[in-house]
């Protein structure tokens, strides 16, 4: 057990230096945005960031939150309990679902910002 959380605090710190990463890549990207960009255009690069930030960070929610119904699921011994979970587990798939069609709508709205980045 402890190779396994030895490894996924390995992962965790990988991830937060790949985030600290991105967010100086997205700041540079930001201010030479401001001074090339008009500011309509500027907005909506800020507020697409934005949203990925929150779709990302709620997709991982609901994974973390899905994995761990999954693993109640196996531990639940009374029938009952595990009618509540599956219930539960289904709700939390549903959102799931419903964050991935949030991410279509802002990856449409990625394409028309990278060609803005791109003029």
């Amino acid at each position: 057990i402890w190779l396994r959380v030895d490894h996924w605090r390995t992962l965790k710190l990988i991830l937060e230096r790949r985030t600290q990463e991105n967010d100086v890549l997205g700041q540079k990207l930001q201010s030479k945005l401001r001074t090339v960009a008009r500011s309509n255009e500027t907005r909506k690069f800020t507020y697409l960031i934005e949203d990925v930030e929150r779709i990302t960070s709620l997709m991982v929610l609901l994974s973390v939150s899905l994995g761990r119904l999954e693993n109640n699921l196996y531990a639940a011994v009374v029938e009952k309990n595990k009618d509540l979970i599956k219930r539960k587990k289904k709700r939390i798939e549903n959102q799931i679902q419903e964050a991935q069609l949030l991410e279509v709508g802002v990856e449409a709205r990625a394409v028309e910002v990278s060609r803005i980045i791109e003029k």
